[in-house]
């Protein structure tokens, strides 16, 4: 990753923060950066990922593993 990326990154967690939907964070984000289709990809998953987990604090993550006894 460069700075360009974690300045869109970082551009993208601002937006979400601030109440931005996800759509807009696209149209107003995503859609306007130079990056190629992969990456553009990419950065949306990114946004998609923060915005659930931030509504979900739960969704998508693993339960603890759990600690075998030494025998």
């Amino acid at each position: 990753m460069d700075r360009t990326d974690g300045a869109l990154l970082e551009r993208v967690r601002d937006a979400l923060e601030a109440g931005s939907s996800l759509e807009t964070v696209e149209h107003r984000v995503i859609d306007s950066t130079p990056l190629d289709e992969e990456r553009r990809s990419a950065l949306w998953l990114y946004a998609w990922n923060y915005e659930t987990r931030r509504r979900k604090p739960g969704f998508a993550r693993r339960p603890p593993r759990r600690r075998q006894r030494p025998r």
